[in-house]
């Protein structure tokens, strides 16, 4: 009964050692998304339509229009909006872009 005590007692400040270790140790990942290669427009023209007409999952590296500049990578589905202008939409967030802010495309 004593010994079962204390493995109670002194695992919170084990695990948490532990833990510390793992995060720790882990690789930091970039505060920004690299930026990838752009691709050629026919290339993202048929990547987008292939993926609006069979309703695949991508991944996407958008431009901002916005000051910050930030680039954004997404995993989401595309439909088109207008002419040139695509919504992605990931499991809680939705992205409204033009043709022109898609810098990359490809199908997972």
């Amino acid at each position: 009964m004593q010994i079962e005590q204390t493995i109670f007692r002194d695992a919170p400040q084990k695990i948490s050692g532990r833990l510390r270790k793992l995060f720790e140790q882990a690789p930091h990942a970039p505060l920004e998304p690299v930026l990838l290669h752009q691709q050629p427009v026919k290339q993202r023209q048929l990547f987008i339509r292939r993926a609006i007409e069979d309703g695949r999952l991508v991944f996407a590296q958008l431009l901002p229009v916005n000051g910050d500049g930030h680039r954004v990578n997404v995993h989401a589905t595309v439909k088109k909006l207008t002419n040139d202008r695509f919504l992605f939409q990931a499991h809680n967030l939705s992205y409204v872009v033009h043709f022109t802010q898609i810098n990359y495309i490809a199908s997972l």
